[in-house]
């Protein structure tokens, strides 16, 4: 499923909807790294976010607890979520195991090719390079930018 394509968008947050209250698995990266929550679906946020109380994470520790997980945020997107095995949300041709987004232009650009200019709005105005060439700013997120 390419989720960049309208029809298919509107049909994944449809088919999440209709999930809520169903036992989910659910696969994202976190700072660059793969991770997995396995519970109950709470809330779907249309391209926003999911609420999920999660019984297992991605060490196979069986906890419960109530997680939010951006489908496209700053250092966290959802690369899939499945249900009984079967697939109900795809975006990993745009989610890659490794993705690091360290910048909101960074989380534009994912949200952007994920699902469309439309929902991703207008490109952010890069606020952190403006403030880190300030005279007498700080900015650590510049510092520890590999480009």
């Amino acid at each position: 499923m390419v989720l960049s394509e309208v029809g298919s968008v509107k049909n994944s947050m449809t088919a999440l909807q209709r999930s809520i209250g169903a036992e989910v698995k659910v696969e994202y990266v976190l700072f660059g790294n793969l991770a997995s929550a396995s519970g109950k679906l709470r809330e779907v946020k249309e391209f926003s976010h999911i609420g999920i109380e999660v019984k297992e994470d991605s060490h196979g520790r069986e906890k419960t607890q109530n997680m939010q997980i951006p489908f496209v945020g700053l250092n966290a997107a959802i690369r899939s979520i499945s249900s009984n095995g079967k697939t109900i949300y795809d975006n990993r041709n745009n989610v890659p195991e490794d993705l690091r987004m360290r910048t909101l232009s960074d989380s534009h650009a994912v949200k952007a090719r994920s699902f469309g200019a439309e929902v991703a709005g207008p490109a952010p105005a890069d606020a952190e390079q403006t403030a880190a060439k300030a005279p007498g700013r700080f900015s650590l997120s510049r510092l520890l930018r590999r480009d």
